[in-house]
Parts: C-alpha cells; structure tokens; sequence
C-alpha cells in the first residue's frame, strides 16, 4: 500500500501531538466523495506520511476545489498501484497548503477566499447593471482601483481601463486579464502629499472604486493621491451599498454624506450623491436597503 490514507479521526489535544499532526495532514472541505466512505484507524494513519482530513480543523488549503480534485485523482492513482503518479500529486497537495483562518490576518482571509469563490458572493447580480450605467456616464482612462477579481467596465473602444487592487489572488481571477492590473495597497499612502506611484498627475479621466470604500485604512489620503491622478474636470466615483461587505475587513460603516465631505476635503468641487442610480429596486446581495453612487469632479 501506498503512504497514503484518508482519516476522519479526532484532533490531537496537547501540542507537540498537535503539531506533529499539521506536520502531515491537510484539510479538505465537505462533502467527502464517496470513494472515501471507508476510515481507517488513528492507529494505522500514524504509521503513513501524509493524510488527507475532511474536518476542517487541520492544515488549511489553499484552493480546496482544486485539492478535492487532486484527492480524487490521488485515490484513483492508489488503486492503481502508480507509485511515481501518487507522490506527484502529493507534492502538489503539500505545495498547497497554508494557515487556517484563525492564523490568517483579516487580508490573507480575503486572498483565500477569493481563491475558493468562482465568482463575488454576491457581484453577479448587479454587475450587469452597474456595467450598464458606467458604459453610458464615462469614458476615456478609467483607473479600477480595489477592484479584486470584479471589473464594472466592459471592453469598448471608448474606454482604456487600468485595473489596481493589493490582492494578488484578486487580480489574477481579474474579468479582464488582457488589462493592465497593477499590485498596489492604497494603505501604503500615508499622506496627503502621497502619489500612486504607478500614476501621473492629471493622468486619468476617470477613478471607480465599487465596493471598497469602507475598507480603506486612510480615505482622505488615498481621496488626494486620486485627485493628483485625475485630469482638470475628470471624475472620481464610488458606488456603496449600506451594511455588511466582508466584515472581517470593514473598517467603517458607509455613510454617503461623509464620503460626500471627504471628497470635497481632497479638492473635488463639485459632489453630488445618487441613491438607488438606476438599479431599479435590485436588492443588495447582503441584505442591506440600498446603493449609493457618490461621484466627484
């Protein structure tokens, strides 16, 4: 038999048992295939290198989709006695590990979650008709920022959209690979003298941020790097629901009226807020009453 096996036993109590236990299991998500109905014994899974553990509670994955179909073919490769085959994979498995959620730090929980939704939890249902409002209002350089692997813009000769976020997970499953898609934490802007370092001044006709706003750690200084990057009489633009987003990464509530000031505090002069821009009632994904679209110039 190979050194493999599949096991379903208890977590080890005490800490040395425990890290010996991470050393060589990794985590995979419900439900277990069928292929895995038979557990072996925690006495025959301590004399084999590595496990594979379908309770949560174990090394963590990074992308637990493609390791559930890394486990099945492992399973497949061990029936049939393809030594050299199931050693690939389990190097593929080891290779795929990371830390669980209660290691992760609030950003990697976002980086992983990315890798594990095929698409927004919620994005589908309204990116159609925010596409449809920002093809008809902007044209020109558009910068994406925060985007993660959301864009509002479709393709159009109208416009040259430049995506930016600081996942890099995010801008990998980006909508648009063919576009230019910039790694950049907009918390590393520290000040209002700071300048996106990847822009020049009065470069862009326009800059969204969908969905981000109450993520930002310094929004008043992220506000005047944005204003340097906007042409005279260019745009910026939020679009903001009310509630929930990602809560791990929430730092404020959105309230348009401040959002409205900030604006107006980094030297857009003329601000207006737009509840509900032509959604045509489309409920919030997370439950919340309304959008908001706050837009500068």
């Amino acid at each position: 038999m190979l050194p493999f096996e599949i096991i379903t036993s208890h977590i080890p109590k005490d800490t040395d048992a425990w890290s010996r236990f991470r050393e060589k299991h990794i985590g995979l998500t419900y439900p277990v295939p069928d292929q895995f109905a038979d557990v072996c014994t925690e006495q025959q899974a301590e004399r084999w290198w590595l496990d594979i553990w379908w309770v949560n509670y174990s090394v963590d994955v990074d992308n637990k989709i493609k390791a559930k179909e890394l486990a099945l073919k492992l399973h497949y490769l061990m029936e049939a006695a393809d030594v050299a085959g199931a050693t690939k994979v389990i190097n593929e498995l080891y290779a795929m590990r990371c830390p669980m959620a209660f290691e992760r730090t609030p950003r990697q929980d976002w980086d992983y979650m990315l890798n594990q939704m095929p698409q927004d939890l919620g994005g589908s249902r309204f990116k159609e008709p925010l596409r449809d409002i920002f093809g008809n209002r902007y044209s020109g350089k558009i910068l994406e920022a925060m985007c993660g692997f959301n864009s509002f813009f479709r393709d159009s000769e109208c416009v040259e959209v430049v995506a930016t976020d600081y996942s890099k997970p995010g801008l990998e499953l980006y909508d648009f690979p063919n576009r230019r898609r910039i790694l950049f934490d907009l918390d590393l802007i520290s000040s209002s003298e700071d300048r996106l370092p990847f822009a020049n001044d009065s470069e862009y006709d326009v800059v969204s941020i969908c969905f981000g706003y109450k993520y930002l750690k310094n929004p008043q200084m992220a506000l005047s790097a944005f204003r340097r990057a906007i042409k005279p009489g260019g745009k910026i633009v939020f679009v903001e629901m009310l509630g929930a987003g990602y809560t791990n990464l929430t730092l404020r509530e959105f309230d348009s009226y401040k959002c409205a000031a900030a604006l107006e505090s980094a030297g857009f002069a003329r601000v207006g807020i737009n509840e509900d821009p032509c959604f045509n009632g489309l409920a919030s994904p997370f439950g919340s009453d309304g959008f908001f679209m706050v837009e500068g110039s």
